[in-house]
């Protein structure tokens, strides 16, 4: 760099903008809490403004050493003092609650929330059942969000207050609305922005509608469910040419004059080959059929939903899609039923596979040692039940382990004495761990032992599982977990003081305490939640 007076000088971030050298600044920088690199610097005047109190000095080779840094007070905070890109830094750490809040402080901050994208993004507006949408409603307080939800809403007809706020809209949701077909396509006919649509459980019926006169070309994840799921894909994968992520799913109820075709279903998937990486679809014998028939597309999640399928028409599709990441087969087949060779060959169909969601099958000494060859496995999910019956597992681990595994999700199985243990043990980088629904273990003692066993463990959730002894036992710290998601009903208060003291960096904490003589949330569980913790939701139900 040419060496000028320019080139050692830097310009003040604070209101009076001025260019002062760096030794002039009594700040080498202020960089944000949240983890940006950005470096803001301050003249002594504007230092006062933003904070005249609780400095501290700590070494920096910024200024000889003497490095300070500011603790912003907010009660001091001049909000015209920081530039929008650090406040909007500082609110990217807020909740959508508090975000609600921060617009209400002042005009300069709402307008930071209202025109920053990735703010805008953490806000939905939902539209709840309770809403009948005519010509006469009219929403108050509509923000200029990016997201929208209908909850079981009546729409009847739309408004002259939908075209702007829907001109805005990234990503909206319908569940369970009534609506008719063509006045769901004016209401997205005035939301070109679209990127994420949903509609779920969709049960109005029609006639068939004129073909849509507009497309949405931004779109790029697409959810249909519904009853009437062959008009819904014609009309929408008309309109929706763009797509790399498709969900197709219906139930019938039983009508067997709206059973949809498979070949039907194939064409909707083929005429989307250009651009199609992600598909979640019902499965059946017949509609893999047809999808193996079909060629150029370069699928890298496949999600094979509610029916199960001939394992050797899985077989062939890990053949024709090599470059699969993620694929989720548990509804569909399950490991026991599937030969050895079948399995070993399959890790080698699909080398790239960083996510697996799969059923061990309701047989005791389920083979997982296969696993341990998915090199490049990163998130596992393992269900243990069929036709609502829980199964009970002595594993067969794999050898090898598996180093990679970062997110780990059991449901429905039985731990007998030291097993989950065991089988964590094989998982040594585990950061986020999920054991609900029926799991089955023998005792407190088993279960936060083999916890212990996860150095690395960031994110517990535990809710629906079943101990068998509720004594006292030891348990090892878990210095690096953050987040803790339990059912506090079954666990004894004194275990759970034990559990929630053990962790010291434990920020976020949800709990789900049934309220009954035998299980409830102490004084002592208060003590620890409200010294320790900083984002708590507890939830009572009797």
């Amino acid at each position: 760099m040419e060496s000028s007076a320019d080139a050692h000088t830097v310009t003040c971030n604070g209101s009076c903008g001025r260019t002062v050298p760096p030794s002039s600044a009594s700040t080498s920088g202020l960089i944000l809490i949240s983890g940006s690199d950005l470096r803001y610097w301050f003249c002594d005047r504007c230092q006062l403004k933003l904070c005249p109190m609780n400095w501290k000095r700590c070494g920096g080779p910024d200024d000889g050493g003497t490095r300070k840094v500011i603790k912003v007070s907010e009660e001091h905070l001049d909000p015209s003092v920081l530039p929008p890109e650090m406040w909007t830094g500082i609110f990217s750490e807020l909740s959508p609650r508090q975000l609600l809040q921060v617009r209400l402080v002042c005009r300069h901050w709402r307008d930071i929330v209202d025109g920053s994208g990735s703010l805008k993004d953490k806000l939905t507006v939902i539209f709840t059942k309770s809403v009948t949408i005519d010509q006469d409603y009219k929403p108050t307080h509509l923000l200029p969000v990016h997201g929208a939800n209908f909850e079981s809403c009546k729409i009847a007809s739309v408004g002259s207050w939908w075209p702007p706020f829907g001109h805005n809209l990234v990503e909206v949701s319908f569940s369970s609305c009534k609506v008719s077909l063509p006045d769901l396509l004016e209401m997205l006919k005035h939301a070109p922005k679209l990127q994420i649509l949903e509609l779920v459980d969709y049960d109005e019926t029609s006639e068939r509608p004129d073909p849509a006169n507009f497309r949405l070309d931004k779109v790029e994840k697409l959810t249909l469910d519904g009853r009437n799921i062959t008009q819904l894909s014609e009309v929408f994968l008309d309109v929706c040419r763009n797509l790399k992520s498709l969900r197709l799913t219906w139930n019938f109820y039983g009508n067997h004059d709206d059973c949809v075709k498979p070949l039907e279903m194939a064409k909707f998937v083929g005429d989307l080959r250009n651009t199609l990486e992600e598909l979640y679809i019902n499965s059946s014998d017949e509609i893999v059929t047809e999808l193996l028939k079909l060629d150029g597309l370069k699928l890298k999640k496949v999600a094979l939903l509610d029916d199960p399928v001939n394992y050797k028409l899985l077989v062939q599709l890990f053949q024709k899609y090599p470059a699969l990441e993620y694929l989720d087969i548990h509804e569909v087949v399950d490991l026991g039923f599937m030969v050895e060779k079948i399995r070993n060959e399959m890790v080698h169909m699909l080398p790239n596979l960083k996510h697996l969601s799969i059923n061990v099958g309701p047989y005791f000494g389920a083979d997982l040692t296969c696993l341990s060859n998915f090199t490049k496995l990163q998130s596992l999910a393992l269900y243990g039940y069929q036709e609502e019956n829980m199964s009970a597992y002595e594993f067969d681990f794999p050898h090898g382990g598996m180093p990679n595994l970062k997110e780990l999700y059991l449901e429905g199985i039985y731990f007998p004495y030291n097993r989950l243990q065991q089988f964590l043990a094989k998982t040594p980088n585990v950061h986020t761990l999920i054991i609900e629904y029926e799991n089955l273990f023998d005792s407190w003692s088993d279960f936060l032992t083999a916890m212990g066993t996860l150095k690395l463990l960031r994110k517990l959730s535990i809710d629906m599982i079943t101990i068998k002894k509720s004594t006292r036992c030891p348990f090892q710290c878990l210095p690096t977990l953050n987040i803790l998601n339990m059912n506090l009903g079954a666990m004894p208060p004194s275990l759970a003081n034990m559990v929630l003291g053990l962790c010291p960096h434990l920020r976020d904490f949800h709990a789900n305490s049934i309220s009954n003589s035998k299980s409830t949330i102490n004084d002592e569980v208060l003590r620890v939640i409200l010294n320790q913790l900083c984002k708590v939701k507890l939830e009572h139900a009797k």
